[in-house]
């Protein structure tokens, strides 16, 4: 290998995250904490945050369900050449 270091890094990891402990009571302490955490941002959110999510997922369910269209573009430069030549395939979602 050119250079180890990266892989000698790496075998020498040791997690500093309070979720990697093997106190069992810090971990879940921790745990908690994260999860009140989201309850606490979640409670926040007001009726009109909460129905602009909605309107997310129901415009991204729309645009899912629609099937999907093809764009012609030409673009020629003032001496007559094909000024932009550009072939995107979307992904096959099908397969």
């Amino acid at each position: 290998m050119q250079n180890d270091d990266s892989l000698k890094n790496l075998a020498a990891f040791s997690p500093k995250s309070p979720l990697a402990s093997d106190d069992y009571k810090l971990r879940r302490a921790t745990l908690l904490g994260l999860a009140q955490q989201m309850v606490d941002k979640s409670a926040r959110k007001s009726v009109g945050d909460l129905l602009n999510s909605v309107l997310a997922l129901s415009s991204r369910t729309r645009r899912i369900l629609k099937p999907t269209v093809s764009i012609e573009l030409d673009v020629y430069s003032p001496s007559g050449n094909r000024a932009i030549q550009w072939d995107y395939q979307a992904p096959n979602h099908d397969e």
